[in-house]
């Protein structure tokens, strides 16, 4: 099976990585407008000298910045029209009603986030038209490299991943930088501070990912940590009083919402 990839920036080259590692694909073709980008590409990895190589392939992976998708479909139009393999697009807020301007073709479309960028990513896909299970595992096999992958249903589902998935990094990187500084008041170093602080995250994080295959709920991992009068109890406590709870699931909603206005457009 063979794969081709219209884009080669940041997630472009993370998907590339990821599946040549796991050997998905026996061929990998890449187009960029930017050649240098090209220039150390992996194995069983080739530059499209054209673009109806890349549209030959099995899958086709289109991963180029979302300003630059109308003028693209519209250049390409005729490869587009002609093309029946499966179209994935990683391109955010662009619906899979936009594409079918110029395609009538199978289409996934994805939300990945950054974390896919070292593998640790978390990607929701939405298929449109019909997909052979072969197919369908495959564009999962894909996302499984960078994480992990989940299907949704409806494509408005897509909002709110992006609210919650898609944005979350930065609501962690902000809970980091405020532990850290939390740590640096209290007269800890703060190469140290920025340490344990990520350590927590990770380590926290590892915790829950097995609790939910052990069937234990985020409550019992906080029980598990707080003991009657002691200082977790004290800490949460403070945590409830300035509302992180509603704060975060406002910061989703909020962000879930401008991805709706967003696709609107």
């Amino acid at each position: 099976m063979t794969l081709g990839v219209i884009g080669y920036g940041n997630m472009g080259q993370a998907i590339v990585r990821g599946v040549v590692k796991k050997n998905l694909f026996d061929k990998i073709v890449v187009s960029d407008i930017a050649q240098a980008k090209l220039s150390r590409l992996p194995r069983s990895t080739f530059q499209a000298q054209k673009l109806e190589e890349v549209f030959q392939c099995d899958i086709v992976l289109l991963a180029i910045k979302p300003q630059d998708v109308s003028s693209f479909c519209e250049a390409n139009h005729h490869l587009l029209k002609n093309h029946k393999n499966p179209l994935v697009t990683i391109v955010a807020g662009l619906p899979v009603s936009f594409y079918r301007q110029w395609t009538t073709c199978p289409i996934a479309r994805v939300m990945p986030n950054t974390p896919a960028q070292v593998g640790e990513g978390a990607s929701a896909i939405y298929f449109d038209g019909e997909f052979s299970n072969t197919m369908r595992q495959m564009i999962l096999n894909i996302f499984g490299t960078l994480g992990i992958a989940e299907v949704v249903s409806k494509e408005e589902l897509l909002h709110a991943v992006t609210g919650l998935s898609g944005s979350g990094p930065a609501y962690v990187f902000l809970f980091l930088s405020a532990l850290a500084d939390a740590g640096v008041m209290e007269g800890l170093p703060r190469d140290i501070a920025k340490k344990l602080a990520i350590q927590t995250v990770l380590g926290s994080a590892a915790l829950a990912l097995q609790a939910l295959k052990d069937e234990k709920s985020f409550e019992d991992l906080k029980d598990m940590v707080m003991s009657p009068g002691g200082t977790t109890a004290r800490g949460v406590y403070a945590l409830e009083k300035g509302g992180l709870r509603s704060t975060v699931m406002e910061a989703v909603s909020e962000a879930t919402k401008r991805s709706r206005e967003l696709g609107g457009k």
